[in-house]
């Protein structure tokens, strides 16, 4: 199975800035500026049903709520890109170096105000990013002079661009590689922000990858048991799914929050529009084989044929990758951290660095923590159930090998002992008499038997021996004259003369 292009619509030479790219970790840039996305991302608890559709290339999702959306961060540009002007625009212009005044783009970015639709849930309560962020009110938006909190400055050269959440859809295999390696599927989850300017669009890739425990996502669930309906709908032709009064986006973000961030990337389907934001979680979620197996036949059967719908890694053209990770918060590149113990490390995070508003900064409420830890109990515990019976099995097999070991070296010891007895016996003949002493009745008896025998048998062995020597004509002559003969006693002298002759 491979994956896909168009030439002539996204591959043409003014398309330079395109996605998906391969990630040398090799070539990463650490951007500590950056922030964290997870406690930016406001996705609350989905009020209502989903609303499900595909395009003949894969699914889609939707949810209801306009006030699910993300601040992300970028770096100030040197000079603002242009897609028009894709072929002459210079990479360097985007990066930690940007210019860190106000320049004309900034004032663009504060003048497309959507006031008044933001935070419609009143103050999120999300905490600063972390190592650059401008100090501003405590609520993660913050307010410059104008008014307006689509857009937010820093002094370290960065600003976060609240963007709304549109819609998200999957990918087999992922579109992103990490050091030249695919995962098996990768969400995208696309937001807009309101006016024209570009960056219009941001994407965050969640890569995910067979889980051998087999344990289920129960908010993938329903999605995927909605699949075989919605093979049924034509294109854009939505559905509405009931995924439970649980279900959140927030469920499907890698906990410890690192990711990759590169710019300007681009749509990977037509017409790959450029301009867009890209941040790719590193930790890719795990996903059990029944849900990874229904969602590629979907996209299977949708083309008719076994063929993926991911697009081919296009080059990067100068652009740098940039990477941000909660841990350099603490002086330490590489730390030892469980993933089991990502969870504990935003509390961490909460204690070390100090909020001026007071809230709480986790980026989970207590009941999604409460859940996500009892299925983290469950998984362990179904692991350490699946290793106990392995284990009773093994030594279920191994005694049995033991006691059969056990039978067969019997059996073929007592074989080996019948056949040297039988070896003795044939040597030694039977047992001879008694040479001392009288011979019992039945041996005198047994031996005057066949001396009998042996005279009777010498007798008919000295007649067959006369028979030999005489003529055929006499014998006959003679066997005539004895049956002539009528008295008995002279048939018995001509008998005997017979035999005197």
């Amino acid at each position: 199975m491979a994956g896909r292009d168009w030439p002539g619509i996204c591959t043409d030479p003014s398309c330079r800035f395109q996605t998906p790219v391969n990630i040398d970790v090799r070539e990463v840039v650490d951007a500590p500026q950056l922030g964290d996305l997870l406690s930016r991302a406001h996705y609350p608890v989905l009020k209502g049903n989903l609303s499900l559709f595909h395009d003949n290339g894969t699914f889609f999702f939707s949810l209801p709520q306009t006030h699910s959306y993300v601040k992300v961060p970028m770096f100030k540009m040197k000079k603002p890109f242009d897609p028009q002007s894709s072929s002459t625009w210079d990479p360097n212009n985007y990066g930690p170096g940007g210019s860190a005044t106000t320049s004309k783009d900034d004032e663009d970015d504060v003048n497309d105000s959507d006031s008044d639709e933001d935070d419609e849930d009143g103050s999120d309560g999300e905490a600063d990013g972390y190592g650059g962020e401008d100090q501003g009110d405590g609520d993660g938006d913050g307010e410059d002079e104008s008014g307006s909190s689509s857009t937010r400055k820093s002094k370290s050269g960065t600003k976060w661009l609240k963007l709304k959440l549109v819609e998200c859809h999957v990918h087999s295999l992922s579109e992103t590689s990490v050091d030249s390696k695919q995962a098996d599927l990768e969400m995208h989850c696309v937001h807009q922000r309101s006016g024209s300017r570009v960056p219009v669009f941001a994407v965050l890739g969640i890569l995910m990858n067979r889980d051998e425990s087999e344990i289920c996502s129960p908010f993938l669930d329903k999605i995927v048991a909605a699949l075989p309906d919605l093979l049924q709908r034509s294109v854009r032709d939505s559905m509405s799914v009931d995924v439970g009064p649980s279900f959140s986006l927030r469920a499907f973000l890698p906990l410890d929050g690192r990711y990759f961030h590169f710019y300007p990337g681009s749509l990977t389907t037509p017409p790959c529009e450029e301009g867009l934001l890209w941040y790719i979680f590193k930790q890719p979620l795990p996903i059990c084989r029944r849900h990874l197996d229904r969602i590629r036949d979907f996209i299977h059967s949708l083309n008719g044929e076994r063929i993926d719908n991911y697009r081919v890694v296009q080059p990067l053209n100068g652009r740098v990758i940039y990477s941000w990770t909660p841990w350099v918060l603490f002086g330490n590149e590489h730390p030892v951290v469980e993933v089991s113990l990502v969870a504990p490390l935003y509390r961490m995070r909460k204690r070390v660095v100090p909020t001026r508003g007071g809230t709480s900064t986790t980026p989970y409420t207590k009941e999604e923590e409460e859940k996500m830890a009892a299925l983290l109990q469950e998984k362990k515990e179904k692991k350490e159930a699946k290793k106990r019976v392995l284990k009773e099995e093994q030594a279920a097999k191994l005694k049995k090998m033991e006691e059969e070991m056990a039978r067969e070296k019997e059996r073929l010891k007592k074989e080996e002992e019948e056949k040297l007895k039988e070896v003795d016996e044939e040597e030694e003949g039977p047992p001879l008499q008694r040479s001392s002493g009288q011979p019992s009745s039945n041996t005198g008896g047994d031996l005057e038997k066949r001396i009998s025998e042996w005279v009777a048998n010498l007798t008919v062995g000295e007649e067959e021996e006369v028979s030999m020597y005489i003529p055929q004509d006499q014998q006959e002559a003679a066997m005539k004259a004895w049956e002539a003969e009528k008295d008995p006693l002279k048939r018995q002298a001509l008998e005997d003369e017979k035999r005197m002759e």
